[in-house]
């Protein structure tokens, strides 16, 4: 019994000096490309992933039985948001005053965490010759509306680009797309244009051009604004 005292008593000065001595250390890692292990050296800023070895030095030695030894594996999972939109322009031809719709943009989110889409400069169709004429509109009445999760009908939840009392703007919006199985494998949008022309508005060319904004709403602050290893910290 004696003998085991003594010998936990120089495990334990053996071990102090190592949890002392334990600071965190950026060891190389692979990843795995589709056809081959990548290698990258520590701090590579061109790396997908990281990897730190840190915790005190454990060893042992007597003659007990059986040793054990706690090993901790973490990892911290940055937010990753993927998407892709099938052409980002309507492009109208219209002979006669009317009021138009049209379905011509599909858009397919994919990410890990919550996801907020707002939008930014929608307004209505401007008329871009520069002259001024009395008694002609210079403004094509513009909406948008979408289908996705929560939003089936479409030809009866308009947003208007420039809203008239009582209407609801696009550029109010914030729509959030929580975390979920079907947000990992890809949620489908599609986004419907429509468009009021009136005998005032002259011949010729109207445009605006709005911005879709997504924000990712979980991110970690290892995370730089850019999407890359924020500082290139040296240690976790």
């Amino acid at each position: 019994m004696k003998k085991l005292l003594v010998c936990f008593a120089v495990l334990a000065l053996l071990l102090v000096p190592a949890m002392a001595m334990a600071t965190p250390a950026e060891q190389e890692h692979w990843e795995w490309d589709g056809t081959q292990w990548v290698n990258f050296s520590a701090g590579d800023s061109a790396s997908l992933a990281r990897c730190w070895t840190s915790g005190p030095e454990d060893s042992g030695s007597c003659n007990q039985a059986k040793g054990e030894t706690t090993i901790t594996n973490h990892a911290s999972v940055a937010q990753w948001c993927d998407w892709k939109i099938l052409d980002t322009n309507w492009i109208w031809k219209v002979l006669k005053p009317g009021d138009y719709a049209a379905n011509c943009i599909s858009a397919k989110l994919y990410s890990n965490g919550n996801v907020k889409i707002s939008f930014r400069d929608f307004a209505n169709l401007t008329w871009v010759d520069d002259q001024e004429l009395e008694g002609v509109r210079h403004e094509i009445k513009t909406w948008y509306s979408f289908t996705g999760p929560g939003h089936a009908d479409w030809k009866e939840d308009w947003y208007a680009a420039k809203p008239d009392e009582g209407e609801k703007g696009i550029n109010d919006q914030e729509a959030i797309v929580p975390d979920s199985e079907a947000l990992h494998d890809g949620i489908t949008y599609k986004l419907y244009n429509r468009i009021k022309v009136v005998n005032c508005n002259s011949v010729g060319e109207y445009e605006n051009t709005g911005t879709i904004i997504i924000s990712l709403m979980n991110q970690q602050d290892w995370v730089d604004e850019s999407g890359h290893w924020a500082d290139l910290p040296t240690t976790p």
